[in-house]
């Protein structure tokens, strides 16, 4: 019995240490790089923000280019600091943030500047007194004069004055789309070059003779009805425009003066004001 016992010992003692399996242990060693994302200047991500709230149309990327859906805005980028430029002519322009406007439907719009849709380069903005001012040089054949200094085209606090550099006298001056003329000009730069001759006669000093006042006085009233306007209770001058063809025009107080040109139609030029005294010694000059 004691023999069978420690046969049986010796079976089991072999059979576990066939089938131990001794224990191992794997160490891995992991890197784990850390990339640091920058973070963005104040000014900047106040401006991207601000930039997003203005709809869905345009987006400051952080590379500081500023993309109207998925295309670039042409000449506009903004510094990591969030300072906001163009490119004028070749020349870098920080523009004040108060002066950028956007809007889904009418697009990006810069005071003072404005994007030439042809070359796709940031301009000046050309103001609507400057338009108006170059439409009537070209109206009134002065673009020589211009081109040679003979006149000088300046703009300041809105108003833009055509200047004859000779006599220093201000011939126009526009304010938006008004324009009003000095008394000379009007009369002898535009009047005079197309006028409707008539049989009122003048004296030797250019004032109109007597005997055709009444005649004259419903010409003008004729006139000013053409052009909506109602009698006036001011003083009225008769301006001689040219004597040979005995074309005449009608100055009212120092605001207006009317005519008719050539071709039959009614006109009436603002003046750019002056004493009445003036006036009167321009009529006796003609």
């Amino acid at each position: 019995m004691k023999k069978y016992i420690y046969f049986l010992s010796i079976i089991f003692l072999t059979f576990s240490a066939c089938t131990s399996v001794p224990q191992v242990t794997v160490t891995s060693e992991v890197t784990v790089t850390l990339t640091a994302i920058p973070t963005l200047h104040p000014q900047f991500a106040a401006l991207q923000e601000s930039i997003a709230a203005s709809g869905e149309r345009f987006t400051l990327h952080a590379d500081g280019l500023l993309y109207d859906g998925e295309t670039p805005v042409p000449g506009v980028t903004v510094s990591p600091d969030g300072a906001m430029t163009i490119t004028v002519d070749g020349e870098t322009v920080t523009l004040d943030p108060a002066d950028v406007d956007f809007d889904d439907e009418k697009g990006i719009t810069i005071e003072g500047y404005e994007l030439d849709e042809e070359t796709g380069a940031w301009v000046e903005a050309i103001s609507e007194a400057m338009q108006q001012t170059n439409k009537l040089i070209e109206t009134y054949g002065l673009a020589d004069e211009v081109a040679e200094g003979k006149i000088t085209v300046t703009e300041e606090g809105g108003a833009v004055n055509v200047t004859d550099n000779e006599t220093g006298t201000v011939l126009m001056r526009t304010i938006g789309e008004q324009t009003k003329y000095e008394l000379g000009f009007a009369v002898d730069g535009i009047a005079a070059k197309s006028c409707e001759p008539t049989d009122f006669r003048p004296n030797k000093r250019g004032l109109l003779l007597a005997e055709y006042a009444k005649a004259y006085l419903v010409y003008m009233n004729k006139i000013m009805k053409e052009l909506g306007f109602k009698k006036y209770n001011a003083n009225l001058y008769s301006i001689l425009i040219d004597r040979e063809k005995q074309c005449w025009g009608l100055v009212v107080s120092n605001d207006i003066i009317f005519y008719r040109d050539g071709e039959g139609v009614a006109h009436g030029l603002p003046l750019i004001a002056i004493p009445e005294s003036k006036i009167e010694d321009f009529q006796v000059t003609r």
